[in-house]
């Protein structure tokens, strides 16, 4: 395979190229190796199109799926496959209104003093919101933070109130995949508190009962649960669901070790999102793609001390002609400057890339965990740090 670095904003022409055939918006060796595609996918006999909506975003997609349909013959369809930001993004997207509220009527609702309290439900908005000084400053002029959380966020340490939940592999539940499949999963085991700090380092305690010491956090449903003050099973409770919504017709019955089940809907494509206009920063012909990373960037991962020997340290990339331009080398120490303010991090160099990008890795725990994938490449300046 011949690698084509393009940035994001041309993914959706060369996409509309492969379909067409017509590759006059790109350099003589561009159209070579689309041309080549394009001639590989008609030769395919089972060709499949697959791209990150990360990169691609709404409007990047909907041209995907369109060179697939441009592509389909009626003996030989190209298939299509979009890759989503997250094991349950299908899921969030599916429950989430049309017509809101979301999460810039939040904000906005509690800086007006409207919102009073929040229910955190397994998330750390302090970190993962892309704009992490909007969002600090809107959840301070809260009166009452409740969290329910596996984990030890930022979030959770700010909370009123923090009631622990069982983690995905402690608890059972469903998974909506980015091809809209419903998959049930059950608890993998029920950990408990290691016999060590039962024991204090001693024999543990004589005791016998018929659950595992340190097992009382529940599943963040059962918890919600109760907090409404209603019982039942998780069972009674997708039953309810598929009552509620057709959509997930079935989820009653799915089975943990079975194939799942697609959700349905009404064939209608969402609306495209409105874009703001994001302020300009000085630039030196750059701009800034935040990623994920091998480590450091997955949020359960990120506690885990073991892992901490192959965590990378604060680091940018650039293209090798763009790092000759500015003068810079592999492993030196630049100070990058963007809208979400000033960092340093050490360069790596890569042909591999687009010119006139700086692709970061998102690394929690560091001066780089601001910096959240997800969004359009924004305007940066990358200059050697003075010593």
């Amino acid at each position: 395979a011949v690698p084509l670095p393009l940035a994001p904003e041309r993914l959706g022409a060369a996409l509309q190229a492969i379909a067409t055939g017509n590759f006059e918006a790109f350099s003589r060796q561009e159209a070579t190796i689309l041309a080549g595609i394009a001639a590989r996918l008609g030769e395919a006999k089972r060709p499949v199109l697959a791209g990150g909506i990360d990169l691609l975003g709404a409007g990047g997609c909907r041209t995907l799926l369109g060179t697939a349909r441009e592509l389909s013959t009626t003996d030989r369809p190209c298939g299509a496959s979009i890759l989503l930001g997250g094991p349950n993004s299908f899921g969030g997207a599916l429950l989430a209104p049309e017509t809101g509220p979301d999460a810039a009527a939040l904000l906005t609702g509690i800086r007006e003093g409207r919102i009073k309290a929040l229910v955190c439900l397994e998330g750390d908005p302090f970190t993962d919101h892309p704009h992490p000084g909007r969002m600090h400053e809107a959840l301070s002029h809260l009166e009452w933070l409740l969290v329910l959380d596996y984990l030890p966020t930022v979030t959770a340490g700010r909370a009123d109130i923090f009631l622990p939940t069982t983690a995905p592999a402690e608890s059972a539940g469903t998974f909506i995949n980015q091809e809209g499949r419903m998959l049930a999963f059950a608890s993998v085991f029920d950990p408990g508190t290691p016999i060590g700090v039962t024991g204090d380092g001693d024999h543990p305690p004589r005791t016998f009962e018929p659950v595992t010491p340190g097992s009382e956090p529940r599943p963040a449903w059962a918890v919600l649960h109760e907090l409404q003050g209603r019982s039942g099973s998780l069972a009674s409770i997708r039953r309810e669901l598929e009552k509620a919504d057709p959509r997930f017709t079935g989820l009653a019955d799915l089975d943990p070790e079975g194939t799942g089940r697609r959700v349905t809907g009404d064939g209608r494509m969402p609306a495209e999102p409105s874009t703001s206009r994001r302020p300009a920063e000085p630039g030196n012909g750059l701009r800034l793609l935040a990623m994920e990373c091998l480590f450091g960037s997955e949020a359960i991962a990120a506690f885990s001390p073991v892992l901490d020997p192959v965590r990378p340290e604060p680091h940018i990339w650039l293209h090798l002609d763009d790092a000759t331009r500015l003068g810079l080398a592999a492993g030196e120490t630049v100070r990058l400057t963007s809208d979400l303010g000033r960092t340093s991090a050490t360069v790596r160099l890569s042909t591999a890339m687009a010119p006139g990008l700086v692709l970061i890795p998102r690394l929690r725990g560091t001066s780089l965990e601001i910096f959240v994938p997800g969004r359009s490449p924004r305007s940066c300046r990358v200059e050697k740090e003075e010593t």
